[in-house]
């Protein structure tokens, strides 16, 4: 108990003295280098008390090879019959997309190449509804509240929360409006806007179709995922380690500000849904045999790796699951080669003609790859000026710093959510590190070598070896495995606590799930005013002036009086399609060539270089018309000005 709470202070204190260190400060680095001495001396010591080896073998822990395995007749007639249909149909579909280009037949024959390959295992798929006896029901109640109060927080002013739309979201909302709109002049085996396979835009595709093509639509792509994503992890956490693990994962995740920005806005959250299901699909077909799962895996291992950059991180944690395998598990390797086949298989007939894409145009897949890798030179010299260090080693240095504090201190760096935090916030990093730390004393135990793993691959691929760590949009992959470490370290310190407290009678038992629950519900409160407050307020002229558009009467139409910022722009047509008829050059106002064109017709005058001088005179060329002023992000600041005229 005294260790036990000995780990906890340290962590916790340096996670205390990190907030107080100033960039710039002559002891940052003094500091940095204590603050990290604390965490990882708690770590280490929370996980060298706590290591309990009589834990029960969770579900998707490897048995050794002589325990009996589930028998899969994968050379059944059926199988090997709707197998060879979906081979033929792939290869089918490919060289006619190879020769021809893409065509109905095309996409018809990829189609059923799928649906034959999943037809393939329904035989073996046995349907076993099974009474859930306490205690599991209060689980499973518990995530059913998570989840409710989770799509709470998601859906609560969905449109208007943040106000602002990075000119990224509009771009995908364009290309996905483009695929509900004009269906038949878009190909699907292509790439779309940033190089990005068109099938990565499958979730707002759904999304637009069902809830329209604005930002409803576009938006309930990632609340959607992000409830499934608490399930996937949930259902990690309940078979890699133990349900009440599971639970205190989805919980973390609901109250989590990463998970919260990013489950509320579209595509970069994309790639974590698919991953987490790919991943434990492929562990339950490993574990028990199951043919309808491998296949599940296969087809959802390539959409990951269609969507988002990020997704792409599946290659290397998929392999790491088979190279672990490989070396501490190879009898069971051995006896289960059909499942990794019929898993590849499946990757392969999905690809589809989207591999021969992939193939004559590898550029194109890893240009943004390229363009972001730090021993680019034109990243390299950025990143050189950036940290104000001359040699590769010093800017390797300060990439490894920026990494491993990411959780911690260092905020995020995109355009996109802007969300000037740590990756965690101040209460669940400590756990995060003692979750760590536990998980390095028990390495040889599956889940734990599992999540360790792709904790690091993360931040590696994510982090270090990419421009200005660290990046949110490509670190969202992070999410599962950060939320089951942090739950593993709270677990035990619940199991601890409840030890500590039962021998004072079954009420003062219910002390334990109190406080957690309590701590959980501060933690949510916490991050949501947080969350409130960084993303409620702040919004662009280039976002507040398609909102103030979309909402004039359909008649209205507006001239945009600059010369830097095009009418067409994202936001512009995305927000406020139609709206802005053109660029109204200031000449061509002097000269009196102004046609009105809709009722009311609006003069939009941007807060950009030139505002002052546009404002001026506008007022002498219309010397009876008054601006409507518009507030930006403070009572001294304009976001821009309109000119009503008749």
């Amino acid at each position: 108990m005294a260790g036990t709470v000995l780990s906890l202070v340290s962590a916790y204190g340096g996670q205390a003295v990190l907030p107080r260190i100033n960039e710039g400060d002559p002891r940052e680095g003094l500091k940095q280098a204590l603050a990290g001495s604390m965490l990882i001396a708690g770590a280490l010591l929370f996980g060298a008390l706590r290591r309990d080896a009589s834990d029960a073998p969770p579900r998707l822990e490897f048995p050794p090879a002589r325990v009996s395995q589930p028998a899969f007749v994968w050379h059944g007639r059926w199988t090997v019959a709707w197998l060879a249909v979906a081979i033929v149909l792939a290869v089918v579909a490919t060289r006619h997309f190879a020769v021809h280009g893409e065509s109905p037949a095309v996409v018809g024959s990829w189609l059923i190449s799928i649906l034959a390959l999943l037809v393939s295992q329904l035989r073996a798929v046995r349907f076993k509804w099974q009474r859930v006896a306490p205690p599991q029901h209060l689980y499973v109640m518990a995530l059913a509240a998570v989840l409710v109060i989770a799509l709470c927080t998601r859906v609560y002013k969905l449109t208007t929360l943040p106000y602002d739309v990075d000119v990224d979201f509009a771009l995908v909302g364009l290309q996905t409006r483009a695929l509900v709109t004009a269906p038949q002049v878009q190909h699907i085996f292509a790439y779309g806007w940033a190089q990005i396979p068109i099938l990565g835009y499958l979730p707002p595709w759904v999304t637009m179709e069902l809830f329209g093509t604005g930002l409803a639509g576009l938006n309930a792509s990632g609340v959607i995922e992000g409830l499934l994503i608490i399930v996937g992890v949930y259902l990690l956490g309940r078979d890699l380690f133990h349900v009440r693990v599971g639970l205190i994962a989805a919980a973390l995740l609901t109250v989590s500000y990463a998970h919260l920005v990013a489950s509320r806005q579209p595509t970069y959250i994309d790639p974590v849904f698919f991953l987490v299901f790919a991943i434990y699909f492929l562990l339950v077909g490993l574990c028990e045999g199951r043919g309808w799962a491998l296949v599940t895996s296969g087809i959802l291992t390539t959409l990951c790796l269609e969507m988002y950059y990020s997704g792409r991180i599946i290659v290397f944690i998929i392999g790491g699951i088979l190279l672990c395998l490989l070396f501490f598990h190879r009898p069971w390797l051995g006896r289960r080669w059909w499942a990794v086949l019929l898993w590849a298989l499946a990757v392969l007939i999905t690809l589809g003609p989207m591999l021969v894409v992939f193939i004559r145009d590898i550029d194109g897949f890893l240009v943004r790859t390229r363009a972001v890798f730090i021993l680019n030179p034109a990243i390299l010299k950025h990143e050189q000026i950036l940290y104000q260090r001359e040699s590769l080693s010093a800017v390797l240095l300060e990439q490894a710093r920026h990494t491993a504090l990411m959780f911690h201190y260092y905020i995020d760096t995109g355009t996109q959510f802007s969300f000037r935090r740590p990756f965690l916030d101040p209460l669940t990093a400590p756990l995060f590190a003692l979750g760590i730390g536990y998980a390095l004393f028990c390495w040889r135990r599956f889940g734990y070598a599992l999540t360790l793993s792709w904790t690091i691959i993360g931040a590696l691929i994510g982090g270090f070896l990419t421009a200005d760590p660290p990046n949110w949009g490509r670190l969202m992959i992070l999410l599962p495995p950060t939320a089951l470490l942090a739950a593993v370290a709270l677990n035990r310190l619940y199991e601890l606590a409840h030890r500590s407290v039962e021998r004072l009678g079954s009420r003062a038992a219910l002390i334990v799930p109190a406080v957690l629950i309590l701590f959980l519900l501060a933690v949510g409160v916490r991050n949501w005013n947080t969350y409130v407050e960084l993303k409620g307020r702040y919004v662009s002229w280039h976002t507040s002036i398609p909102r103030y558009l979309a909402e004039q009467p359909p008649s209205a139409r507006a001239y945009l009086v600059s010369a830097d910022v095009s009418c067409h722009d994202p936001e512009f047509e995305f927000l406020a399609p139609g709206r802005l008829v053109a660029n109204l050059p200031l000449d061509q106002i002097d000269g009196g060539d102004i046609v009105p064109v809709g009722s009311p017709t609006l003069l939009v005058v941007p807060a950009d270089g030139g505002v002052r001088e546009h404002v001026q005179r506008l007022r002498q060329h219309f010397p009876g018309q008054s601006a409507e002023t518009h507030i930006g992000n403070g009572p001294n600041d304009v976001s821009f000005y309109v000119f009503r005229l008749p």
